[in-house]
């Protein structure tokens, strides 16, 4: 991360892939002793959004880590790093994450982005 932010100055945003190709497969946005470190030091070198790949719980990877569940305490304790989208909606999971942002709309965190922005000329 930090030499990502050294390469690119005007860096200000960090993608997130949850589901990795290691004995566990995957980790979760809100693990204390991983993540936790990993949003203080984002926060730190001036990370101020950050995306996760949720949904499409297909392939080699442990389907659960594609749960949007772990979003809610997230999103709920830290501020700064903001947790600005989950990609592809979380789907299938959708539903569940619409109800996380539902029950909570003082949230800033977005809930439907899938694939490329579109580009307005």
């Amino acid at each position: 991360m930090q030499l990502f932010v050294e390469k690119y100055k005007n860096l200000r945003a960090q993608a997130l892939h949850l589901r990795l190709p290691t004995p566990k497969r995957g980790w979760w946005l809100d693990d204390q002793k991983l993540a936790y470190p990993m949003w203080e030091k984002a926060r730190k070198l001036g990370l101020k959004n950050s995306g996760c790949h949720k949904g499409i719980p297909f392939g080699q990877f442990m389907a659960r880590y594609a749960h949007p569940e772990d979003l809610d305490a997230v999103c709920d304790e830290l501020p700064r790093p903001q947790l600005s989208s989950a990609y592809h909606s979380a789907w299938p999971y959708q539903h569940e994450l619409a109800a996380l942002k539902g029950f909570k709309p003082q949230r800033r965190t977005s809930i439907a982005r899938s694939g490329r922005r579109s580009r307005r000329r």
